[in-house]
Parts: C-alpha cells; structure tokens; sequence
C-alpha cells in the first residue's frame, strides 16, 4: 500500500465529529461520489445501513437541508462504501437519536471482526455498547509506548 496510496485511500474511511460535506448536494449525490471516489459500486449492504439509520427517506434531500444526525446518518453510511479495512470515527454518536445510536453499536460490533476500527468519543453509553478495548487518552503513551519515544513523535509535530 506504501506504492498506491491511491488503494490505501479506498481501504479508508472517516467519519469526522463535524460533517464538512457538500451542502448542495442530496445524501444520495454524496453517497455516489464517495463510491466514485473509491472507484467502486454503492453496495446493497450501505443501502441496508441507510435504511437501519433511518436515512433512506431523506437520501434526496439536499444535506443543507438535513439536521445535524441526518448529516452524521449520511457520513456513517458513507463510511462503509467499499468495503473498508480502517475505519476512523471521531464522535460517530454525535447528533445521533438513540435508536441510531444503537444501530450504529450494532454496525461496528458486527463489523470489527473484519475491520481495524478506532474510534475517539466522549459517549458513555456508547462506548459500554460496544464492549471493545478502551483507552483513555491520558494514558495513551502508558499503554506500551516508552516516554522517550512520546516526546520524540510530539518533538516532531
């Protein structure tokens, strides 16, 4: 992957906490360039995902028009388009009613047997869902990673 970034790209997804996406364009439009992005296909499984989120009904409104979970609802579903191995959320729960919230623990518990997921949230309920590893940030470097060699990669940033 190190010579094709451009395959690294289409193993990758992220869900940003903000949903920085066209406001012009309908949820379905921002689905069909995702998929183009990632030269490949809207599966049948993202269309069921949309459908489990309650995004089917709004996918031909345009995304400025959307509240704030609609906009997420159309990240999330965006997020699994071709088949990811990462997935990156930052506060995927975000602006999410709870049964999308409980959708959205199904998705990743059913997902994360054949994906890497790492997702970063302040969302108790959330996070005792998914029953995964956590780590709290304050103890990052704690976790196996010696103090020198934090310093060294803050040193570089």
């Amino acid at each position: 992957m190190r010579n094709s970034p451009l395959l690294a790209k289409a193993c990758l997804s992220y869900v940003p906490d903000e949903c920085p996406v066209y406001p012009f364009m309908t949820g379905r439009e921002f689905l069909k360039f995702v998929a183009y992005a990632k030269q490949c296909q809207i599966s049948a499984e993202v269309f069921r995902i949309a459908a489990s989120l309650g995004l089917a009904e709004h996918l031909d409104t345009r995304i400025s028009d959307m509240s704030l979970g609609t906009q997420k609802k159309t990240m999330l579903a965006a997020a699994w388009i071709g088949e990811p191995l990462v997935m990156l959320f930052d506060e995927p729960s975000n602006g999410l009613d709870l049964a999308a919230r409980e959708v959205l623990i199904g998705l990743v518990k059913a997902s994360r047997t054949s994906r890497t997921m790492l997702i970063s949230t302040h969302d108790e309920y959330f996070i005792s869902g998914l029953e995964a590893r956590v780590i709290m940030f304050d103890t990052l470097f704690q976790d196996g990673l010696p103090e020198k060699h934090a310093e060294k990669r803050f040193a570089s940033n």
